[in-house]
């Protein structure tokens, strides 16, 4: 493992620093202290601690994350059962202290984390650094050789960015269940026999951009008019993807083909209430098209025409009072 940050509760110093007087060491003496010592204290001896920053947290805060997750109010359950947590202290500890840490970083409800899951062994093929690094599976063993010498360039032939990171997840987390297996080879058959329904499902996917990213701003309301075309752009493809879906007789296919829903309606709503071009923010205005919303009609109207109601105004006023010079 290689983390960047690590959480850890402040009752329990996991890493305690190393006495001031104490030298650094140099590479020969950090691995011969490490072939000496435990594994994690080799590894703090050996110079990892530099690559990641230490984050204590309050147990309160830890407990408070976990009740959130487990009571209902961020995921909408009454157990973490059905995440694959229950009877897992451990895992249902840690998921709560980063739901805590993310909460109090980010300042948000984080309504657009839904769900969580438990990272079983037992149905993946475990792989550490070393196993990752020497066949160079998605970075290159090299620090100056490019990406392109490693076989997730070699084998992405995806079209989506959720392909893309699906793809990645695959290779460095190869499933073992042979049912699983043989629903992707299945998929993959069916796709090499049938060269024109294989075709008309790439096509139908050229043009779909990040809908996973996208959700995620609309969903933290940090999106702007544009991000809801996109998403929007996206959306619309789907009817294509289901069409050559179809056609291909894989039960791993025909399962997605089901679980894929058009979204018609939330299309058709983003079509009529969006300009086809709006501006790139809300506080630029024009981004509502017209007879969306009666009061906000009259005051986009008000504001365009403003001198001629207050022409009106002045003339009506003048008949009222009778003073022809009122202003």
């Amino acid at each position: 493992m290689r983390p960047r940050e690590v959480l850890y509760p402040s009752s329990l110093p996991l890493f305690d620093p190393p006495p001031l007087n104490q030298a650094p060491l140099n590479e020969g003496e950090a691995a011969a202290a490490a072939q000496s010592k435990p594994p994690q204290e080799a590894w703090q001896q050996a110079g990892d601690r530099a690559r990641f920053t230490e984050t204590p947290l309050e147990r309160l805060g830890v407990l408070s994350g976990l009740r959130r997750a487990s009571g209902g109010n961020q995921f909408g359950v009454l157990s973490l059962e059905g995440f694959g947590l229950e009877g897992k202290p451990a895992a249902a500890t840690a998921a709560g202290a980063i739901l805590h840490y993310v909460r109090s970083t980010q300042r948000g409800a984080l309504q657009h984390v839904d769900r969580i899951g438990f990272y079983d062994r037992q149905e993946y093929l475990v792989l550490d650094c070393g196993h990752r690094a020497q066949p160079e599976l998605v970075e290159p063993l090299f620090a100056n050789t490019g990406t392109e010498v490693t076989l997730f360039r070699a084998l992405d032939a995806t079209l989506t960015p959720m392909g893309k990171r699906l793809l990645r997840a695959w290779m460095l987390r190869p499933s073992i269940q042979i049912a699983e297996i043989n629903q992707r080879l299945d998929a993959v058959e069916a796709g090499v026999k049938d060269f024109i329904a294989r075709e008309e499902l790439r096509r139908s996917l050229e043009g779909v951009l990040d809908i996973e990213r996208l959700l995620s701003r609309v969903t933290l309301e940090t999106a702007n008019p544009r991000d809801l075309l996109a998403l929007n752009a996206s959306l619309n493809r789907t009817p294509l993807i289901k069409s050559a879906l179809d056609r291909l007789p894989a039960p791993r296919l025909r399962e997605l083909n089901l679980l894929l829903d058009d979204l018609a309606d939330l299309r058709e709503r983003i079509e009529k209430t969006i300009v086809p071009e709006p501006p790139l923010t809300l506080a630029d205005g024009g981004v509502i098209q017209p007879d969306v919303d009666q009061e906000l009609d009259e005051l986009r109207n008000l504001s365009r025409n403003s001198k001629q109601y207050i022409a009106q105004i002045e003339e009506r006023e003048r008949k009222r009072t009778g003073i022809n010079s009122l202003r």
